[in-house]
């Protein structure tokens, strides 16, 4: 991000941002964490202050429950440093993910573009200065959306970022686990949804870049 001083001009493009790209695909790429809250451990004073007992039986909260109203707020600390990593990784110019990338990097699929003879809609004129940025990440708990735009390695970025950036913040899945458990980005959805395409369905809302 790009931040000015207080009440100092923010720079004036030399072109307006709804004027640039305008003939450009904007794709939406969009990952799942899968059970995200099963790989926090509860503190053990809080896991024992927190036990459930039925009749004989003592329910010990070793992982971060889904329904508790901490919950999300403590999930996103490290879900949101994920997010960060995914932008400090878009941004670099020196990473390349044809070298450097996830073992899901075979399931990536190619993107999708919707027909062509729908035009290109104009954006709207921009109340506040916003930098361009041909690739961005934003998430909220277990849901990641990356836009790219199609020009240079962006989409391949793109795909590539956020499964990138599990691995390296979680601990992998090794092949003969103790307790059966899967990996943190889920490949039931990795298919569909981490396809990149101009539309998508982002927190029910549907997106369609190409007509905004």
């Amino acid at each position: 991000m790009y931040f000015w001083p207080m009440y100092e001009k923010a720079p004036t493009p030399a072109t307006p941002i709804e004027n640039r790209n305008l003939t450009k695909i904007i794709y939406i790429v969009k990952h799942d964490l899968d059970a995200p809250y099963r790989r926090l451990h509860v503190h053990p004073d809080f896991a024992v202050r927190c036990t459930t007992i039925i009749d004989d039986v003592a329910y010990l909260l070793a992982r971060l429950p889904f329904g508790v109203s901490a919950g999300p707020s403590m999930y996103s600390l490290i879900s949101e440093a994920i997010f960060d990593l995914v932008n400090e990784l878009l941004m670099d110019p020196v990473w390349d993910p044809e070298i450097l990338h996830s073992p899901h990097k075979d399931s990536f699929q190619q993107p999708q573009k919707i027909d062509d003879s729908i035009e290109f809609e104009k954006a709207n004129k921009l109340h506040v200065f916003v930098p361009p940025r041909e690739t961005f990440c934003d998430g909220y708990i277990d849901d990641c959306v990356t836009m790219a735009l199609d020009q240079h390695n962006n989409v391949e970025k793109a795909q590539n970022a956020l499964p990138l950036g599990v691995h390296a913040v979680m601990r992998p899945v090794h092949k003969r686990e103790p307790i059966f458990r899967n990996d943190l980005l889920s490949k039931r959805k990795l298919l569909g949804e981490g396809t990149p395409s101009e539309t998508k369905m982002i927190m029910g809302w549907l997106v369609i870049t190409r007509t905004f």
